[in-house]
């Protein structure tokens, strides 16, 4: 018993307290405004109570009025991390959204008669342990009509857990129990009926719904369909992809008539099901292998194919790049082998009942990649996806396919009616279709007809079948069949109609269109003089045009693309003449795709030939009138890793003689790559050559200052480093570094200085600038300041005094440091404090990576007590900060042997890990720290002290590392702590599932203090692993 003010802490006490006092102790009691003020506000012992009380344990509020100000005061000062559970008594469900603005929980009640009962129930519901509950679900579901009111509210209650897996467990729980199917009415009765109804269903509805399906949609349909007409709700899509799992799979010895009889019954309510439900098209191919009726199967043959492809945003926005495509079910269908038979079987009585269900299908698909399209030229993306109708090697090699089973069905649907009297209709049917890839079926039917070849010549010239390349390989398949057949007027009017297609022959798509069908067709009619003739027109123009091999598959036709494009031109066509004479003639016509296509030719052929390339640049260059756009095209696509010392040479000589044209000096700093191969050029040579780039890069200083800033308004950026690399501002501060670099290596600083002096003094002004410009300059100092450093006294200065500012200079010059090559004892000496004020005011990616900087350098750098402060402060940032920390002294000290690794645990190390594992560092560094389970070194056991020492039921997403529990030498409560830990936060694969189990049959109930043992088997539950016998105990 407490009495006020001697009140015990409110986190840790147990009894009854007297807040204000009691009659007993009149002279103690609050009554007064002044003893209010003392007890919750200058002393304040009743607030410190009232916040620890709150935010420790479960508190229900009798009594008190939302209008109290002193409860909603205390309320909102409780952490969010507390894992307080506040309960308030809503009358009427009066006031329920603001007590949920205060966290707190709402119990609803009418009348004040029905309290009694609420607080037995509450009471009982708090000392229900997830064992407990599955107990009392099984026992209601078992008599679901006998249970009184009271069960089915603790019922409700249990499976709505807020924990997902206890959810599933109690769900789990509840279908065990269950003995007929007014389990299911009962939940329905009582407001569970997300498991039948719910779009978004939860953990505990899917099991449900599994349950149900698997249980009753074979035996009890019709009862099911009643739930749906009374409750006056549709099933929802994940349920009815429950219940064809169940009717892809049933029971033993089912009767044949009743499974038939379902299947009829549930594909009425075929149309509920969505693409969402990926397991779906699996299921429909097992029901088909064992449906017998063509009427019923029909319509599940339907429902497997409505899978429609989805498209990516990029599409929608016309922006280039190819067609995304995604299936719904195609990855859970098995090979076309397993089941077309079944459906094949099905539809082989009546074929033209079948075939216009899957003409309809591809013109659906037809119809939504249509959309996507060019506005003037839309396109069936399915129909060139596919390489042949027939089965080929260059067909779609992507397993489970939807498009490609498809297609094969209705091929050998078709393939079926050839030879009936259906035959012809069928070929009707397809060429009719809106759909290029069901003209393809009907070209390939009509093919496997046999048709009179006057008649196919005249099929394919009235339907203009050549003018749609999706419609070619068939095309080409069929005239080389009919075309020696033919007679000469037809053959006639074949000729005539391949020139109205590919009328001219300057156009080089045009042109290869006509050689590549009069090649073909010349090859099954050798001789034939109407295509000797127009085969010699052609390669009159074109004389490299070759023969295919093939009959024109779509997949040769598309161009296959590499990391090395090849060029168009021919090494003898690249010439300085040639080069004028092509840009004139295209840039004539006025065509921009013309002229751009133009110059993507010349910069392929500048990649291939890049030795023959320069002496074209040094020609064009010495010309006056020679388009500007030629020679900066050709600059910037030279391949410095391809050249040679004396081409490298060249190149650079090159640079530096375009370098008082600005446009073309930044196109050729953009393309240059430092540094070059150590053979590449004569290093004399080559620091004369950066020299003279360093002075150019000095001359055009301001410009390069425009051109920066002006970027700040086209581009997004935060990362100032990647920023930098592309501005041209880079390439002379690079330069600079490898020229640093090579006279400091020479101890020649002086000439270094003399030499670079006005470009050092334009960095340096450079460095306080406010702007784009002046960033990027402080963020490539950064990636390099153990140069600078040695270099220019005055930029050391400058620059420290940026270090130890805030402003975006300041970002972009940290930013640079967390990208430095190497960290030397001088770097650490001038970073170090400004390092450290910087890491405990700034949190972003940048900062991340100078923690790692900040963690190295104080290993490496410092002794051991100036080594524990600086760790001590990156332990104590935020949790991201603590854990980064904590990761680069992982990696420092897993490399070190392992007594050297028991060394600094025991001289240093080992003392500050309570600072990574208090919260709330512990929720991100216990990530680390689970790691070191994997170690068979000094930090294993460090782990396991500190996973034991802080344990907290509520740390999860620790992903534990694979390791055999039943190793550990643990027992008692230390076991426990560890394997509830584990149970959390593993993916319990078969392996890690052994072991643990194994490491459960391993603890002895007795030896375990009640609590844990309640958590130990709570966990076990949750994972539906198996509980020892000794453990089924309340």
């Amino acid at each position: 018993m407490y009495y006020s003010p001697a009140l015990p802490d409110g986190d840790q006490f147990a009894g009854l307290v007297h807040l204000h006092g009691a009659i007993c102790r009149p002279h103690e009691m609050i009554l007064t405004e002044s003893d209010f003020g003392k007890a919750y506000i200058t002393k304040a012992r009743a607030a410190r109570f009232l916040v620890d009380l709150f935010s420790t344990y479960t508190v229900l509020f009798v009594g008190y009025s939302l209008n109290d100000i002193l409860v909603r005061y205390l309320a909102r000062s409780i952490p969010p991390t507390s894992k307080n559970h506040l309960f308030v008594l809503a009358k009427d469900n009066e006031g329920t959204e603001e007590i949920k603005s205060l966290r707190m929980t709402p119990i609803p009640f009418h009348e004040f008669d029905e309290l009694p009962e609420i607080f037995s129930c509450l009471s009982r519901r708090i000392s229900y342990r997830l064992y407990d509950k599955m107990n009392a679900v099984k026992a209601v579901a078992s008599q679901p009509d006998q249970s009184s009111p009271a069960e089915w509210k603790d019922v409700v209650h249990f499976l709505n857990d807020p924990s997902e897996d206890a959810q599933r467990v109690i769900a789990k729980a509840y279908a065990e129990g269950a003995s007929g199917f007014e389990a299911v009415q009962a939940l329905v009765k009582h407001g569970i009926d997300g498991f039948l109804f719910a779009d978004s269903p939860t953990k505990q509805d899917s099991v449900l719904a599994q349950w149900a399906a698997a249980t009753f949609a074979l035996t009890e349909p019709l009862p099911l369909l009643q739930l749906s007409t009374e409750q006056n709700k549709r099933f929802s899509s994940s349920f009815m992809a429950q219940v064809l799992g169940a009717l892809s799979n049933p029971s033993v010895g089912l009767d044949n008539r009743m499974y038939e009889n379902s299947l009829g019954i549930w594909a009425l309510q075929l149309g509920l099901l969505g693409p969402q439900n990926l397991g779906a098209g699996y299921y429909i191919t097992k029901i088909l292998e064992r449906c017998t009726s063509p009427r019923i199967g029909i319509a599940y043959i339907r429902k497997l194919f409505e899978a429609r492809p989805s498209v990516r945003m990029h599409t929608l926005n016309k922006k280039p790049g190819p067609l995304e495509l995604a299936f719904t079910y195609d990855r859970f269908i098995p090979e076309l082998a397993e089941y077309e038979d079944s459906v094949i079987r099905l539809l082989r009585p009546t074929p033209m009942q079948g075939l216009p269900i899957f003409v309809n299908l591809l013109e659906g698909f037809h119809d939504l990649l249509s959309a996507y399209g060019t506005i003037d030229r839309p396109i069936d993306l399915l129909s060139l996806d596919r390489a042949a109708i027939e089965e080929h090697k260059q067909n779609s090699t992507e397993e489970g396919s939807i498009p490609d089973y498809l297609i094969d069905i209705a091929r050998d649907i078709g393939l079926n009616a050839i030879g009936t009297e259906d035959a012809d209709k069928a070929i009707q049917l397809c060429l009719d279709s809106r759909s290029e890839m069901a003209q393809r079926i009907g070209i390939f039917l009509l093919l496997r007809h046999n048709p009179s070849p006057n008649d196919a010549i005249n099929t394919v010239v009235s339907r203009k079948l050549l003018d749609k390349i999706a419609l070619r390989h068939e095309a080409f398949s069929l005239l080389y069949s009919v075309y020696p057949r033919a007679d000469a007027e037809h053959r006639s009017a074949l000729i005539s109609y391949v020139l109205k297609v590919y009328p001219d022959l300057a156009d080089g798509d045009d042109a290869y269109g006509r050689f590549n069908i009069f090649s073909w067709l010349e090859q099954a009619a050798p001789g034939d003089q109407l295509l000797q003739m127009g085969i010699q027109e052609v390669l009159a123009v074109h004389p490299g045009f070759k023969p295919r091999e093939h009959p024109d598959l779509l997949t040769y036709t598309i161009v296959e693309t590499s990391s090395e494009l090849q060029p168009d031109l021919p090494e003898s066509a690249f010439t300085a003449e040639d080069i004028i004479h092509e840009y004139s003639e295209v840039k004539a016509t006025g065509s921009e795709s013309a002229i751009n296509h133009q110059l993507d030719k010349f910069r392929r052929a500048m990649q291939h030939y890049p030795i023959q390339g320069l002496a074209i640049i040094e020609d064009l260059a010495a010309r006056t009138d020679v388009p500007p756009v030629l020679i900066k095209t050709l600059i910037g696509s030279i391949r410095w890793d391809k050249l040679d010392g004396n081409s490298a040479a060249r190149a650079l000589d090159l640079v530096l003689l375009i370098s008082d044209d600005r446009e073309l000096f930044l196109q050729a700093l953009n393309s240059l790559e430092l540094p070059f191969p150590d053979d590449a050029v004569n290093h004399d040579v080559l620091i004369d050559h950066y020299f003279k780039l360093l002075d150019a890069c000095t001359n055009h200083w301001d410009w390069l200052r425009d051109e920066c800033n002006l970027s700040e308004k086209s581009y997004g950026f935060r990362d100032w480093m990647e920023h930098s690399l592309n501005l041209p501002v880079y390439v002379p501060m690079e330069l600079y570094s490898i020229v640093s670099e090579a006279f400091l290596h020479q101890s020649n600083l002086p000439q270094l200085q003399e030499r670079t002096s006005d470009f050092v003094e334009k960095v340096r002004s450079a460095i306080e600038e406010d702007s784009c410009f002046g960033q990027c300059i402080c963020c490539c100092i950064g990636s390099a300041l153990d140069i600078w450093l040695n270099v220019s006294s005055e930029i050391a200065t400058t620059y420290r005094e940026v270090l130890s500012e805030s402003h975006c200079n300041s970002t972009a010059a940290w930013d640079g440091i967390s990208y430095t090559r190497g960290l030397t004892s001088g770097l650490w000496s001038y970073i170090k404090d400004s390092l450290i004020d910087w890491v405990e005011h700034h949190s972003d990616m940048c900062t991340m990576r100078l923690i790692r900087l900040l963690t190295i350098g104080a290993i490496r750098q410092e002794s051991i007590p100036e080594r524990k402060r600086i760790v001590t402060v990156c332990a104590n940032l935020y949790p991201q900060a603590a854990a980064a920390c904590l990761r680069d002294l992982t990696t420092w000290i897993e490399a070190l042997s392992d007594a050297d690794q028991q060394t600094e645990l025991d001289e240093w190390l080992r003392a500050l890990l309570h600072c990574f594992a208090k919260q709330p560092q512990f929720r991100a560094c216990a990530k680390v720290i689970v790691s070191w389970l994997e170690s068979e070194s000094a930090l294993k056991k460090s782990a396991l002290e500190l996973l034991i020492e802080h344990y907290d039921d509520e740390c999860e997403e620790l992903r534990f590392p694979r390791v055999d529990l039943t190793q550990l030498e643990l027992e008692g409560d230390s076991m426990a702590k560890i394997l509830i830990f584990f149970l959390k936060n593993s993916d319990i694969y078969a392996l890690r599932r052994m072991h643990a189990q194994e490491a459960v049959q391993q603890i002895h109930p007795l030896e375990i203090s009640r609590n844990l043992f309640n958590d130990l088997r709570d966990q076990i539950l949750r994972q539906q692993l198996e509980l020892p016998a000794d453990w089924n105990c309340s």
